[in-house]
């Protein structure tokens, strides 16, 4: 380990380096997903313009998001991560 300046008895360790960059198609299958994603998303509130009021199409779509949100967190952090109060829960809605 090598220190770096800061204050005296902090030891810290250098970033690390990537020396390589990402394959080709990584990248090419990367940039597919956010055209297919970002156009997709076009259509869908194209239908959802069509067939529900907007104020409605907004309110589920922001639903959707949170909810996909939350499934992540507690995916990924477990529980604790989506902990909220009741007074949090009344105030949302």
């Amino acid at each position: 380990m090598r220190a770096l300046s800061g204050p005296p008895g902090l030891i810290a360790r250098a970033p690390a380096r990537r020396d390589r960059a990402a394959p080709g198609w990584q990248v090419w299958t990367a940039l597919a997903i956010v055209y297919v994603v970002w156009g997709s998303t076009y259509l869908a509130i194209r239908v959802l313009v069509k067939t529900m009021p907007p104020l409605l199409s907004g309110g589920a779509r922001f639903m959707l998001a949170g909810t996909i949100l939350f499934v992540v967190l507690l995916v990924r952090g477990g529980r604790e991560s989506v902990r909220f109060t009741r007074a949090q829960a009344l105030s949302c809605l």
